[in-house]
Formats: structure tokens, C-alpha cells, sequence
């Protein structure tokens, strides 16, 4: 570790609920250290700033899915769960892209999710 860091930046990610009862929920510390606190404070906005960015890709995400919902009329769960692309006016062109829209927004929402229960702290 450098001894004339000023500032430092401690990240604690925690995962809820993922784990049955009694078994040890996981937990990242990470630690960046930095020559000066404008350092850090750059770093935090860029992470404000990509929270954003996925906030307005879960958003787009939606409003892709509620358009394929609204077309037929059934949610994207029961178009997963019970949909074929013989379904679809569209046929497989048309399954691939409703279904990665889904796959899309699941990992959209989990990297958010991670992101907007992580705890930043900052010390000199």
C-alpha cells in the first residue's frame, strides 16, 4: 500500500437474497486507493454516470418487450415459457429477438441491481 494515498475508496457489494437461510451471504470489499479526493470523486461520478446508462438500457429494454406483449398479446414469461417461433408472424427472426430482449434485460437488471446495493465510502 502507498502511505501518502489521501484518499480511499472502500466498495462493499453484497448479494440479498441469493442464499438459502443459514448459508453465508457473499460479500466483496474492494479497495482503490488514490492520490487525491477530485480523483475519487471522478471515479464516483463515472459510476453515477454508467448506473444511468443502464437505467435508460433496462427502460429501452421494456419498451422493446411491452411492444412484442402488446402484438400478442400475452407476457414475455408465458411467451418463454410457452411460445415457439411457429407462434410469431415473424417466425425465428422475430423469437430470437423477443427472447434476447428478455436475456438482455434479466443481465441489464442483476448488474444494476449489484451496482445500486453496493456501499462507497470514502476516508483520508
Amino acid at each position: 500500500m502507498v502511505a501518502d494515498c489521501a484518499t480511499i475508496i472502500e466498495v462493499v457489494s453484497e448479494r440479498v437474497g441469493l442464499f438459502t437461510a443459514g448459508e453465508k451471504v457473499m460479500s466483496i470489499h474492494f479497495v482503490i486507493e488514490m492520490p487525491r479526493e477530485q480523483t475519487a470523486q471522478s471515479v464516483m461520478r463515472a459510476l453515477d454516470l454508467y448506473k444511468a446508462r443502464l437505467r435508460n438500457s433496462v427502460e429501452r429494454t421494456r419498451r422493446r418487450l411491452a411492444e412484442f406483449e402488446m402484438r400478442y398479446q400475452v407476457t414475455t414469461a408465458h411467451f418463454l415459457k410457452k411460445m415457439t417461433a411457429e407462434d410469431l408472424a415473424g417466425g425465428d427472426l422475430e423469437y430470437v429477438e423477443w427472447a434476447g430482449e428478455a436475456k438482455l434485460l434479466a443481465g441489464l437488471e442483476d448488474e444494476l441491481g449489484e451496482l445500486e446495493h453496493a456501499n462507497f465510502c470514502a476516508s483520508n
